[in-house]
């Protein structure tokens, strides 16, 4: 569970804590043989919400602006989503932006959840 939330979300109380984080990925990445990933933080004080890669950072005060902007940087840079959170970001692409790729192995927990939720009445105002 820590690997999964490592790699969706990081906490750090400011920007140096930021650059550890992602210096710390980069290496593992680097050891895996595969691309450096992004990142999302909330970093106090504030709160405000990050995308990091490598070293840049994109600045949001909306954590669902930010969640957004990392999922289009997955999709934009043909990344994979990351092992410990794949499950995660499987049923986002699938409940909020309504993707099914071909390629995507869904988890039978994952499978149940979408078309669990798909099926729920929505609410209107």
């Amino acid at each position: 569970m820590v690997e999964a939330s490592e790699a969706f979300l990081l906490h750090a109380q400011d920007l140096a804590q930021v650059a550890q984080h992602q210096a710390r990925l980069g290496a593992k990445c680097a050891q895996h043989g595969v691309p450096h990933q992004p990142q999302m933080f909330e970093v106090q004080p504030g709160p405000q919400y990050l995308v990091a890669l490598e070293e840049a950072t994109w600045r949001f005060t909306e954590p669902l602006a930010c969640l957004d902007a990392l999922f289009c940087t997955y999709h934009v840079l043909g990344l994979t989503y990351q092992p410990a959170c794949r499950n995660t970001w499987v049923l986002v692409q699938r409940l909020l932006y309504d993707i099914e790729a071909t390629d995507d192995r869904l988890a039978p927990c994952v499978s149940v959840l979408v078309n669990e939720l798909s099926a729920s009445p929505t609410c209107s105002t």
